[in-house]
Formats: C-alpha cells, sequence, structure tokens
C-alpha cells in the first residue's frame, strides 16, 4: 500500500508540473471572484506548491548527506549509496529513512559489530529523523511566508486525511483558507455584486 501511494502521489505530481497551466486556467475559471482575488490566491498557491516541493527535496537532501556521513563514521558499507538511497526513502511519509537505517543498524548487531549497529540507530534517530520535522516546516513557512505552526499541521493533518497526497493538500489548503480570511472584504464584495 505504501509503495502503490507513493507511485500514485509521484505520478499526479508530474501530471500536475506537466499540465500546470491548464490546471490554473481550469482552477481561475471555476472560482466565481472577481480576478484580483483570483490573482491573489493563485500567487499564494503558486508559491506555496513551490516551497512544498523544494522543502520536501531539501529536506531529502540533508536527511541523505547526514544518514550518508552518519554510515561512514559508523563504518556502515558502502555509506554514498546508503546515503543515497536514504535521500530517496525519505519522500515516503510515516517509514521514510527508517526503511534503510533500521535495518542496516540491526544487520550490524546480528553481526556482532554493536557499536557499529547501536551507533547508526541512535545517531540517525536523533539526527536524521529530527531534520525533517525541522527543515520542512521552516523552509516551506520562510518561502510560503505562512507560520511554521501551520505547515506543520497541514503536513501531518494531510497525510492523516488524504494519505501520501496530503503531504501538498494539507498545508495548501490551509494556506488558502488563511488567505481566504484575509482577503474576506474583497470576496464578501465580490459575492454581493
Amino acid at each position: 500500500t505504501i509503495l502503490l501511494n507513493f507511485f500514485v502521489m509521484a505520478f499526479l505530481t508530474y501530471y500536475l508540473f506537466k499540465e500546470w497551466d491548464k490546471f490554473i486556467g481550469t482552477f481561475k475559471k471555476l472560482i466565481p471572484l472577481k480576478d484580483s482575488v483570483k490573482n491573489k490566491l493563485y500567487e499564494k498557491f503558486e508559491t506555496t506548491t513551490k516551497a512544498l516541493i523544494y522543502g520536501i527535496l531539501l529536506a531529502a537532501i540533508v536527511q541523505g548527506v547526514i544518514a550518508g556521513m552518519g554510515y561512514y563514521i559508523f563504518k556502515i558499507p558502502s555509506p554514498l549509496l546508503l546515503g543515497f538511497v536514504t535521500m530517496i526513502a525519505s519522500l515516503i511519509p510515516f517509514v521514510g529513512t527508517g526503511l534503510v537505517w533500521v535495518p542496516a543498524g540491526i544487520i550490524q548487531i546480528l553481526q556482532g559489530n554493536l557499536f557499529s549497529g547501536i551507533g547508526i540507530l541512535v545517531f540517525c534517530a536523533l539526527l536524521v529523523s529530527t531534520v525533517d520535522n525541522i527543515i520542512k516546516p521552516h523552509f516551506i513557512s520562510r518561502k510560503a511566508k505562512i507560520h511554521p505552526a501551520i505547515v506543520l499541521i497541514g503536513l501531518v493533518g494531510g497525510l492523516k486525511v488524504f494519505g501520501f497526497m496530503g503531504i501538498f493538500i494539507g498545508p495548501l489548503f490551509l494556506t488558502l483558507v488563511m488567505e481566504a480570511f484575509s482577503m474576506r472584504g474583497e470576496i464578501s464584495e465580490t459575492s454581493s455584486s
């Protein structure tokens, strides 16, 4: 189920980028608001979407690099390859990087390398896992100009309600709702006219 959801997310993300102009054109036509309001919502939508994508990719790269350093420090075989695989795994919600470093640590322990096994488990649990919760909300909130708490609530709530696509849908939905509230005067003028 996790792999299927990940494939669907990647597939939908690809076509969202490929058909971006059509998607936005339809989005603007369907919303019954004046053009100035539509344009503000579109700008916020575009800024938040780009911030989400770049934030997710940045967090993945940083996690892969830190994990790779950990694999090297604790003498886990093929640290570069495992760092790259950890980077890819970080894109999978819920399990993420643990798909790589937990088995790597357990294998080392089973082979009698207690220092390496326990060391990589502690290192990754403390550093690699927490990086995701710091970088994503901070980067996304800075780029999209929304509070980090809103980003975190959107990410967690979106994942819970929408599954993998919730990574994008949750923060986007919350951001658009907040933007609509901030423009409620302009929106009420449109609905009354």
